[in-house]
């Protein structure tokens, strides 16, 4: 994997007054956390972002100057209520909101109509400066992205090639990774029983589940759907009926079926989130059972399949 050299990262001159009550070399140390930056110590460029922390009362006053964009914006925050501790942390995020709302325009307005006076900084600095608002503003725009979603599960699952039906619970965990893209996991086992000649069969299922989705998502709902796979095994075992002389048996089969989901989850209030969602697929891997040397049962064709989970988002 290759490393990235100093000219990956946009450089910026820190300055913070002893007013704050901020250290500055914490401040430091975070603001090049945050914006994965390059901080100088000598007298700034025409292609150095200049950030002054400074003090007005009790506002603490913040001033960028930059070159790369041709702006200077200011922000005055109130940090009298916030203990000392905390301000250096503060202090840190705000500059740093500060400097990406400059390079924002980088993103959102490359080409401006009319330039800004003065020499245009290099393309080494542009695209420095360019690559933090890139990693930033997607998840500043769409903060989900960050988040996955631990679910507990109950599941019901019914086949048209037998009249069974399989109860069960599980759990699942899941991701907006992309804007419209996302990803989930679950772990099911199920259980059902059905009718045969010389007395009854019980199923016991456990698999395991993966897809990917497209998803559309509103205030505090989210639409999604997609396509999957879900494989693990499968149990039948047979019990006789009274008065029947039968000898029961079981066995155990792989089984697996490809999936076609889709699901609304909505996040009703702080992290908890509520999902239901349905699937449909076939089984490519069948299961049959024998009873009195005679095929009765099968597991085969087209199924489907609901769940309801109550979870967090992490």
């Amino acid at each position: 994997m290759a490393q990235e050299s100093p000219a990956d990262h946009p450089r910026v001159q820190l300055k913070v007054h002893a007013c704050t009550g901020a250290s500055e070399t914490e401040v430091r140390h975070l603001v090049g956390v945050e914006l994965g930056a390059l901080l100088t110590t000598g007298a700034a460029s025409g292609e150095v972002t200049e950030a002054t922390v400074s003090c007005e009362g009790q506002y603490v006053w913040l001033r960028v100057d930059d070159p790369i964009t041709g702006k200077a914006l200011t922000r005055v925050v109130d940090l009298s209520h916030d203990p000392v501790s905390a301000r250096a942390r503060l202090v840190a995020l705000a500059v740093a909101e500060l400097v990406v709302a400059s390079w924002t325009e980088l993103a959102t307005n490359p080409t401006p109509q009319v330039p800004p006076a003065g020499p245009r900084p290099s393309e080494r600095e542009v695209a420095a400066a360019r690559k933090v608002v890139g990693d930033r503003l997607p998840k500043q725009m769409a903060p989900h992205l960050d988040q996955m979603r631990l679910l507990l599960l109950g599941s019901r699952r019914s086949f048209f090639s037998e009249p069974a039906e399989l109860w069960g619970a599980g759990v699942r965990v899941g991701r907006d990774e992309f804007a419209m893209a996302g990803w989930t996991v679950d772990l099911l086992a199920e259980h059902g029983e059905m009718e045969a000649s010389l007395g009854r069969v019980s199923m016991d299922t456990f698999t395991v589940g993966g897809g990917l989705y497209l998803y559309r998502r509103w205030a505090w709902a989210t639409f999604q759907g997609g396509f999957g796979l879900r494989l693990g095994m499968a149990r039948l075992s047979g019990k006789a009926g009274a008065g029947a002389e039968a000898h029961a048996e079981s066995g155990i089969a792989p089984w697996g079926w490809p999936t076609a989901m889709a699901g609304l989850r909505v996040e009703p209030i702080g992290p908890l989130v509520i999902e239901a969602s349905g699937e449909t697929g076939y089984v490519v891997l069948p299961m049959s059972g024998t009873v009195d040397d005679r095929r009765e049962i099968l597991i085969d064709g087209l199924w489907l399949g609901a769940q309801l989970g109550v979870g967090l988002v992490l």
